[in-house]
């Protein structure tokens, strides 16, 4: 078989083979910087998930903190309803004051941190995502 005959027997003229050579490196090259734009995607990628991982993990610590909270808070509303049915028992005025009291500070820390975490997730969620709004 001679060097400008393919595989059909078909004849290639000079110019023909320098054509396909031309073709066939730039298809490599084509190929190459599809790779690398591949490579560049995957490494975006992993540098997302790292943070979306970070932020997970993030956001589930702050949850456990609210979860437990959440249960004083419960605790603490208990010991108020008990406190109120004392009292309805004529116990005294002031330890019921004060039992509600540290019921609204209890509260307000709570949902100051809350509010606080929402904030912080929003923030986090406009620097991921510059131009894309929350009314979506």
């Amino acid at each position: 078989m001679d060097d400008t005959m393919d595989d059909t027997g078909k004849v290639y003229s000079p110019t023909e083979i320098k054509t396909l050579r031309h073709e066939l490196a730039n298809a490599l090259k084509s190929h190459a910087n599809m790779v690398d734009e591949l490579v560049e995607d995957a490494d975006e990628l992993r540098y997302q998930l790292a943070v979306a991982s970070g932020n997970l993990e993030n956001t589930t610590r702050k949850l456990v903190e609210i979860k437990h909270q959440l249960y004083d808070l419960c605790q603490l509303v208990l010991r108020v309803g008990t406190r109120l049915i004392s009292w309805e028992k004529r116990e005294s005025v002031a330890t019921l004051e004060e039992e509600v009291a540290e019921a609204q500070r209890f509260i307000s820390t709570v949902g100051g941190q809350l509010w606080d975490g929402a904030r912080e997730t929003v923030e986090q969620w406009r620097q991921r995502n510059p131009h894309e709004s929350l009314d979506n």
